[in-house]
């Protein structure tokens, strides 16, 4: 899940929502019953691997949703729009 969390952020920030959306919507059916998002899955046979519970898993889900919907200032970190407009507003000052 993270590294596909890692890959949404990546299409969001080159600008590529809707693939994004789309990735980000497919993690979000992978999780305990506390909410918490699975580290992984074999496939074809989808088993869990490993059940742990780990923490960066869960945060850079969030953050892909906070890159996705913009839920808080932090949002745009790895926009390059956003990195594009920061370099000319310096460049005016």
């Amino acid at each position: 899940m993270a590294e596909t969390s890692e890959m949404v952020i990546t299409l969001t920030a080159i600008g590529n929502h809707k693939i994004g959306k789309l990735l980000f919507n497919w993690i979000c059916e992978r999780k305990f019953d506390d909410g918490s998002y699975w580290c992984g899955f074999t496939f074809p046979d989808m088993v869990i691997w490993p059940e742990d519970k780990i923490s960066w898993t869960n945060g850079v889900v969030i953050m892909a949703a906070d890159a996705l919907y913009q839920l808080s200032p932090a949002s745009d970190l790895f926009s390059h729009k956003f990195w594009e407009i920061s370099e000319h507003a310096s460049a005016i000052r």
